[in-house]
C-alpha cells in the first residue's frame, strides 16, 4: 500500500509516489524545466494532463516529468518513432480529464542550437491562452508533429558543460537533495558553480529577456534583489553586505548569502543567472574601470572602515584591513628595516571584493564636512581669542601649582610679565636664527680666542689657577679653602668649542638686546659695557678688521662685562645681564619654559670662557679679579634639578615581553560599576545624539596592554614638550577626524543655536546646562581616578591636571604601553624644596577609555563653544 492516495478522484496513477507531495510535483506539476541539447527549457503540462517533450513528438509525451526528463538528459534524444522511458504501468489518458492548471499554448523564446527541429508551439483557440502566449517568439520554418494539444516551451539558458541540470530556478523553493553551502566569514571563498540553487525560475524571465530594459528599469529591477552598480567604477555591490562582488557571481552571492532556505512568492524570487547578468550588462558591470591604488572619495554603497595605510620608504602606500595583513606586508616588503622603525597610519578605506582570492582595499578621502553657520562663527570667535594659537604675551599664574618648579622657585615669571614673547625671542642668534648678523663671525672669533687662551693657560702659575677656580677668591682666609684643583683646559677640545659657542651667543644677546630693546624686559649694562658691544658690532660688520683686532675687542667686552657692573644689578641681581640671558635663552615660543635639569649645563659652559677671559687679563695686568655673582643660581639650579625626578625611561609591559620607554604600567584595581554606568549615561547626555560608538572602538584596540596589543598602541612622545602637545596631536593616532564631530554636531543642533537673518544666536541657557553636564562629567572622572588607579591622591595633587602642553607647565597625561598613564609630582611642602615625589599610575581600562573620549572629543567641543559665549580663555 502507498502512504498516502492521491486526492484528485480523476489522477489515474493513484498509487505513484511515496507520500502526496511528491505525487502531485511528479504528474501534476504545472510546468518544469529539462535539459535539452545543451539548453535548459521550460515546458509547460497540456489539457491532456501530459508534458511535451521539446523535440515535439507526441510520442516523446510523458505524464511524469521524471520519465521526461531521463528521456531528454539521454546523450543522443531519440528519434520521433522511439519511446525509451515509458510512462508508468496502468495509465490510461483517455480517461483523463482536463487540468485546470495546462496551459494550452507552446512557445519558444530564444532559437535552441540543435540539428534537431524544436517543435513551435500552435495557437490556441482559446482567448486566455492567445492571450498568454502574445511575448512569445515563435521559431519559424521548424517541421512541427501535430499535437492533440499546442504546447509551450521557454528556452531558460544554456547548460554549462558537465553541469548540474537541477541547480536552476527562482528562488524561495529549494531544490531536492541539494547540498547546504557552507557560510563564509566576512570575506569568502568564490562559490561553487550553480551547485545548490532553486528548481523553478520565475515567470518575469521570459520577459526581461525578450523585451529591451532602459537603463532605469534595469537599477529598479537590480534594486529589488539588493543589488547596484556603482556609477563611477561600475562596481557591482550587493547592498545587504555593503561590499562589492564579481558580476558574474551575483547571482550565486545572493542564492548562498541571503535568499537561501526563504520561502516566496513568485515576484519576490531572486531571477535566473542570464537574466540578471542580462540586467548588469545594461548598466556596464560586465566592464568595470580599475579603481586607482592611490586615495580615492568614497565609494556609494561600499561599507567604510578603518584600515593601515604603509609609510616605509619606498612603499606605493599600500593598504590593509588588518593590522595582521599589515604586519604580514611588512615582513615581507620591509624586512630591511627595524620592527621599531616601520611606520604605519589609520586611515579609512573601502573593501574592493567579497572573495579573498582578489581582496584589496583602497584609501578614500572623507568626505567633506559642511560646516554649518553656527559653526563658521565659533571657529572665528575661538581665531578672534588665539583659542589655539601661543600668547603673545607673557602672564603670571595666579595659583602656584600652575607654575613649574623653575619658576615657582626662582620668580623669574615675574621678571616676564607683560613681555612679549615673540619680541624676547627674536633676541637669542642661533645658526639658523640669526637675530644679530653677525653672529656667524662673532662666533668664529670666540672659538679661535678661547681656543688661543686655553693653550696659555699653563703660563699662569698654580696657587694663581686655584684662586681663578675658587669661587670669590677675595674672601679666602686661608689657602687650605681655595681649590684642590687649578684651573685648566677641559680635557675634550669639544668642550672648549661649545662653551666658546655659548659665550657668543651670550654677546650677540646684549649687541642685540641694545640695539632692538624689548618693552618690560630692561637690560641694563655699565656705560662702558655698552661702548664696547657698539664697537665690536661695527667691527665685525667690517670685513676689513683683522681677526686678531677682533679678538682684542670680545676680550674687552667680555672682561667689561665681569669687571663693571651696572649700577642696576648692584642695587638688584635680578637685573644681572646673564640671567637675563638664561631667561630668554630657556624660554620656549609658547611661553613654557624648560625643565630645571636644562639650565644647569647652560650657566656652566660660559663659567669656564669667563675664567679664561679673567686668565687672558691676568697675564695682561697680573691683576686678581671678582668672582662670578651667578654662584648662587648655579648651586640653587644643580639642587633642584638633582632633587627634582625624571619620567624613568625604559618599562616593561606586564608580560615582560615589551618594553617602553618614558613610561610604566602600575596595577590597578577594578573601577566602580555603578558610577561607571552613571558616567556612560551622562556621556551619552553630553553627545546630545552624536555617534561615538566608532570613536571607542580604535580606543579600546589601542589599550591592550599585552604585546598582541602592541601594532595598535596610541604613539606618544614624554619628552615631546610643544605647546599644546599631546598624543591626540599625533597623526598616526587618527584623532584628527574624531576631534571636531561633536563640535561640528552641536553646532547644527537647534537646542544651541539658532540663526535668523544669517546671524547665529546661541542659547546660553541651554549650553550653560551643558557646560554642568561637563562639569558633573569631570567630578565622576576625578572619583574614578583616584579610586582606580592605585592608592589615593595626594592633597592638590591631580586638581590641575594637564592633558596637554601649555605655556605654563607640562602635561600629566601620557599614554605608555597602551595605557593611559597620569603622572603627577607632589609634595606637601613642595613650595619650599621646589619639586615633589614623581608617581606615574594608570586608572582601570573601563575608565581610561572614557578619559580619552572626554579629553580628546568633548574638551575640543567645550572649548570652541566655551570661547564662543565669552569665557575666559584661561578657563578653557
Amino acid at each position: 500500500m502507498p502512504k498516502s492516495l492521491c486526492n484528485q478522484p480523476s489522477c489515474q496513477y493513484v498509487f505513484i509516489g511515496s507520500n502526496a507531495e511528491s505525487h502531485r510535483k511528479e504528474l501534476h506539476s504545472a510546468e518544469h524545466k529539462l535539459p535539452y541539447n545543451g539548453v535548459k527549457v521550460k515546458v509547460f503540462r497540456r489539457l491532456d494532463g501530459k508534458l511535451p517533450c521539446p523535440c515535439g513528438s507526441e510520442q516523446h509525451a510523458r505524464y511524469s516529468f521524471k520519465k521526461l526528463t531521463a528521456l531528454s538528459r539521454l546523450s543522443q534524444h531519440p528519434l520521433p518513432e522511439e519511446s525509451p522511458h515509458a510512462d508508468h504501468a496502468g495509465s490510461d489518458s483517455d480517461r483523463l480529464p482536463v487540468s485546470p492548471l495546462s496551459n494550452s499554448i507552446s512557445s519558444l523564446d530564444v532559437p535552441l542550437e540543435s540539428t534537431t527541429p524544436f517543435a513551435a508551439s500552435l495557437m490556441s483557440t482559446s482567448e486566455a491562452s492567445l492571450a498568454f502566449a502574445q511575448d512569445i517568439e515563435m521559431v519559424e520554418g521548424a517541421d512541427y508533429q501535430e499535437t492533440a494539444e499546442p504546447m509551450r516551451v521557454i528556452v531558460d539558458e544554456k547548460v554549462a558543460e558537465g553541469g548540474d541540470d537541477v541547480a536552476f530556478g527562482g528562488v524561495g523553493e529549494l531544490s531536492e537533495g541539494a547540498p547546504d553551502s557552507e557560510e563564509g566569514s566576512e570575506y569568502q571563498d568564490e562559490f561553487p558553480e550553480a551547485a545548490d540553487e532553486e528548481t523553478d525560475v520565475d515567470e518575469m524571465d521570459g520577459a526581461v529577456t525578450s523585451t529591451p530594459v532602459l537603463a532605469a528599469q534595469a537599477h529598479t529591477l537590480l534594486a529589488k534583489f539588493n543589488v547596484i552598480v556603482e556609477p563611477v567604477y561600475r562596481l557591482t555591490i550587493c547592498t545587504e553586505c555593503n561590499k562589492p562582488v564579481p558580476f558574474n557571481h551575483m547571482r550565486q552571492h545572493q542564492w548562498h548569502t541571503h535568499y537561501k532556505g526563504l520561502k516566496l512568492p513568485s515576484e519576490l524570487r531572486l531571477p535566473s543567472k542570464p537574466v540578471l547578468l542580462s540586467l548588469l550588462v545594461v548598466l556596464g558591470a560586465d566592464c568595470p574601470s580599475a579603481v586607482p591604488y592611490e586615495a580615492i572619495r568614497r565609494i556609494e554603497g561600499i561599507e567604510i572602515m578603518q584600515g593601515y595605510r604603509c609609510l616605509n620608504t619606498g612603499c606605493g602606500g599600500a593598504v590593509y584591513g588588518k593590522s595582521r595583513s599589515l604586519r604580514r606586508h611588512h615582513a615581507e616588503a620591509h624586512s630591511d628595516v627595524e620592527v621599531g622603525d616601520r611606520q604605519s597610519i589609520r586611515v579609512s578605506c573601502q573593501p574592493l571584493s567579497v572573495f579573498r582570492k582578489n581582496l584589496r582595499y583602497v584609501e578614500i578621502i572623507p568626505d567633506p564636512e559642511s560646516k554649518s553657520l553656527a559653526l563658521h562663527a565659533i571657529e572665528q570667535s575661538a581665531s578672534t581669542c588665539s583659542l589655539l594659537e601661543n600668547p603673545e604675551v607673557f602672564n603670571v599664574a595666579s595659583n602656584e601649582r600652575e607654575k613649574n618648579a623653575v619658576f615657582a622657585q626662582s620668580r623669574w615669571d615675574e621678571l616676564l610679565e607683560g613681555v612679549n614673547i615673540s619680541a624676547l625671542r627674536k633676541t637669542i642668534s642661533t645658526p639658523d636664527l640669526q637675530a644679530f648678523p653677525s653672529f656667524k663671525r662673532l662666533r668664529s672669533v670666540a672659538r679661535e680666542y678661547y681656543e688661543d687662551v686655553s693653550r696659555s693657560i699653563t703660563q699662569i702659575p698654580v696657587l694663581v689657577r686655584r684662586y681663578i677656580a675658587s669661587s670669590n677668591p677675595n674672601t679666602l682666609s686661608v689657602v687650605s679653602d681655595l681649590k684642590h684643583k687649578p684651573f685648566r683646559r677641559p680635557q675634550e677640545l669639544k668642550t672648549v668649542v661649545e662653551d666658546a659657542y655659548r659665550t657668543a651667543q651670550f654677546v650677540a644677546f646684549l649687541i642685540t638686546i641694545n640695539q632692538f630693546p624689548v618693552e618690560f624686559f630692561p637690560v641694563t649694562v655699565h656705560p662702558s659695557v655698552e661702548a664696547q658691544l657698539k664697537t665690536l658690532a661695527t667691527e665685525l660688520e667690517d670685513e676689513n678688521c683683522s681677526i686678531s683686532q677682533l679678538q682684542d675687542t670680545f676680550h674687552e667686552c667680555v672682561w667689561f662685562i665681569l669687571s663693571r657692573p651696572s649700577d642696576e644689578y648692584i642695587r638688584d641681581e635680578l637685573m644681572c645681564p646673564f640671567t637675563r640671558f638664561l631667561i630668554a635663552v630657556n624660554l620656549k615660543d609658547s611661553g613654557a619654559f624648560v625643565r630645571a635639569s636644562v639650565i644647569p649645563p647652560i650657566i656652566a659652559q660660559p663659567q669656564w670662557c669667563f675664567r679664561a677671559t679673567a686668565l687672558k687679563e691676568i697675564l695682561k695686568r697680573s691683576t686678581d679679579y671678582n668672582g662670578n655673582p651667578l654662584l648662587q643660581n648655579m648651586n640653587l639650579f644643580r639642587a633642584l634639578a638633582t632633587r627634582q625626578q625624571g619620567l624613568a625611561r625604559f618599562h616593561w609591559n606586564i608580560g615582560r615581553s615589551v618594553i617602553s620607554i618614558d613610561g610604566s604600567v602600575s596595577s590597578f584595581v577594578d573601577g566602580v560599576q555603578r558610577t561607571i554606568g552613571e558616567l556612560e549615561e551622562n556621556i551619552q547626555r553630553l553627545f546630545c545624539g552624536c555617534p561615538y560608538d566608532d570613536i571607542l572602538r580604535p580606543i579600546d584596540e589601542a589599550s591592550v596592554p599585552h604585546q598582541t596589543g602592541q601594532p595598535r598602541w596610541f604613539r606618544d612622545r614624554p619628552t615631546k614638550n610643544d605647546f599644546r602637545y599631546s598624543f591626540f596631536e599625533e597623526a598616526e593616532n587618527g584623532f584628527e577626524i574624531y576631534r571636531p564631530r561633536l563640535l561640528n554636531h552641536l553646532s547644527k543642533d537647534p537646542r544651541f543655536f539658532i540663526t535668523t537673518d544669517n546671524r547665529v544666536v546661541p542659547k546660553n541657557g541651554a549650553i550653560l546646562k551643558w557646560f554642568n553636564e561637563l562639569d558633573e562629567i569631570v567630578r565622576l572622572l576625578y572619583y574614578l581616578i583616584c579610586t582606580t588607579w592605585g592608592g589615593g591622591s595626594r592633597g592638590t595633587e591631580i586638581e590641575r591636571l594637564l592633558y596637554a602642553n601649555n605655556s605654563r607647565n607640562t602635561r600629566n597625561v601620557f599614554v605608555i604601553n597602551g595605557l593611559l598613564t597620569i603622572v603627577t609630582e607632589y609634595q606637601k611642602t613642595q613650595s619650599l624644596t621646589g619639586a615633589g615625589k614623581l608617581i606615574a599610575r594608570t586608572p582601570a581600562f573601563q575608565v581610561n577609555r572614557l578619559i580619552i573620549l572626554v579629553l580628546g572629543v568633548a574638551f575640543w567641543a567645550a572649548g570652541f563653544i566655551g570661547c564662543y559665549i565669552g569665557m575666559d580663555r584661561s578657563h578653557l
